[in-house]
């Protein structure tokens, strides 16, 4: 049990000092991942684009909830936002709070209408 705790510590420095030799900003991965755990994520890491790098080891670090949903979503559609603004798995249980849905900015128009009627009816009030 020692042997197999120490070869998982190995292992763990090991890539750590990889990750960190390519980009000091890198953070640490847990060092309770197996072995295996270890070289899937570093695999996943090298085909990782660059901007996603940071979010996709917070998700594997278990620092994020949104992080993990982020980077499931945009390895689920190939690392592309438009994709996953697109996603047409609706069965999906992540569906409903994928990242970069387009936000409605504007009042609907009932709502609006809603509005200018009730400031006219105060305004015959005040009359």
């Amino acid at each position: 049990m020692k042997l197999k705790k120490a070869r998982v510590a190995a292992a763990t420095a090991t890539l750590q000092k990889n990750l960190v030799a390519k980009n000091n900003s890198i953070p640490d991965i847990p060092e309770k991942s197996s072995l295996k755990r270890n070289s899937m994520i570093e695999r996943k890491l090298r085909e990782t684009p660059k901007p996603y790098k940071r979010t996709y080891l917070k998700a594997v670090n278990g620092e994020s909830l949104r992080s993990s949903i982020n980077s499931f979503c945009l390895d689920c559609m190939a690392w592309k936002k438009k994709e996953v603004r697109l996603c047409p798995s609706l069965a999906c249980p992540l569906w409903a709070v994928r990242p970069y849905q387009n936000v409605r900015k504007s009042v609907p128009e009932a709502c609006d209408n809603d509005l200018k009627t009730t400031n006219e009816e105060r305004g015959n009030q005040d009359a």
